[in-house]
């Protein structure tokens, strides 16, 4: 791992639940969201929903909150630092999100025990949501990360399909801790949020609950220094702005279609064809269609995986014999400002393609986008 992406691991601090059990409440969540479908199946065709292996989508952790790119993000003045950090872009980019409709600023708060805690500034669309909240009336020790101890999602199984959050790290010290203490004494929690479906999120409502506050003492434990429960409630808008591609095309000769692609400036959702009787394994070897890898524009530059995406989820169909076939609608949450015009092909993965910062034009599928002038 390279010494940039590293340091960009640590902005912010994960937290949801206990930071300790991470993995494990992750791959209990999956389980549970499979098995669920599976139930509602009930011996017909249905619909699950999973994440992709090669993906880093969880539903108890947060993964719309960047770990890996560039920190280059440009610090536009009207958005918070944790947005800035979570969405990269240049400033005209996010002054047109504003004009477009994509922000919010819902200004909502509760008090419990002292502390205030404000839901600032929503960047939302079709297919996921970042949102700053302001921590007020609680710092931690010198040296200490706060944390919470834990976030929830009440009334959200027919909105979103994964969701979590995390301290912004203001900055770090030799011996790895952070401080999440801003100059103003205020501390900015990041939440992210992934769509269950298309517009699933947007103009309905959405529920945070935050339980307890104190600071990470590290080994998967936590020192609870004010006790409460942070319950918030608004309605969510944002932008449904989109452009839709008929595309099918094969990936190579695999049998398997890109059907169509529906793109904003911050996500896709891309249907594929995976016939019944195909052989075609993806690089984890399951037999499912290739993964989003990236995109490639009309100038040339190749944003691959680590650049361009946050986390990714699928919806299959499955028959009753639990084989999967049929479509397979792969859903996409960027953390890079997406400018369709300029996309000229959209990038699948062939193969591991190891460090996926480094494009290598034989590591991937690369379905040609017709896009307007």
């Amino acid at each position: 791992m390279k010494k940039a992406e590293k340091e960009l691991k640590k902005q912010l601090r994960q937290d949801v639940e206990i930071p300790s059990v991470v993995r494990k409440k992750t791959d209990m969540a999956f389980t549970k969201i499979k098995n669920e479908a599976k139930q509602d199946e009930a011996g017909k065709t249905g619909r699950v929903f999973m994440p992709r292996k090669r993906i880093a989508i969880v539903a108890t952790v947060l993964t719309l909150v960047i770990g890996t790119g560039t920190l280059a993000g440009v610090q536009y003045a009207k958005w918070s630092d944790g947005v800035n950090i979570s969405v990269h872009g240049t400033d005209k980019q996010k002054e047109k999100l504003d004009k477009q409709g994509y922000t919010s600023y819902p200004n909502v708060s509760v008090t419990r025990n002292g502390v205030t805690v404000t839901v600032t500034q929503c960047i939302a669309d079709s297919y996921g949501a970042v949102i700053s909240l302001k921590v007020e009336g609680y710092q931690p020790p010198k040296g200490k990360a706060a944390t919470f101890g834990k976030l929830r999602f009440p009334d959200s199984r027919d909105t979103m399909s994964a969701g979590g959050g995390g301290f912004y790290e203001v900055s770090s010290n030799e011996d790895g801790s952070s401080n999440t203490v801003k100059e103003d004494g205020t501390m900015e929690y990041i939440i992210g949020l992934s769509a269950c479906e298309r517009g699933s999120l947007l103009n309905h409502k959405i529920s945070i609950e935050l339980t307890d506050i104190g600071y990470d003492l590290g080994k998967n434990e936590m020192k609870i220094e004010k006790k409460g429960v942070w319950n918030l409630e608004w309605i969510l808008k944002g932008s449904n702005e989109c452009q839709k591609f008929d595309i099918n095309k094969e990936f190579g000769n695999t049998g398997v279609k890109l059907v169509s692609a529906e793109i904003s400036a911050l996500g896709l959702e891309l249907v594929s064809d995976y016939p019944k009787g195909c052989k075609y394994a993806d690089m984890n070897g399951e037999h499912q269609p290739p993964s989003f890898a990236g995109v490639k524009m009309k100038d040339g530059k190749v944003y691959t995986y680590e650049s361009v995406v946050d986390g990714s989820g699928e919806q299959f169909e499955t028959g009753s014999s639990g084989k999967l076939y049929g479509k397979f609608t792969e859903t996409v949450t960027t953390k890079k400002i997406l400018e369709v015009k300029q996309i000229k092909a959209l990038l699948f993965f062939k193969k591991s393609a190891g460090d996926s910062e480094t494009y290598k034009a034989e590591d991937y599928y690369e379905i040609p986008l017709e896009v307007e002038k």
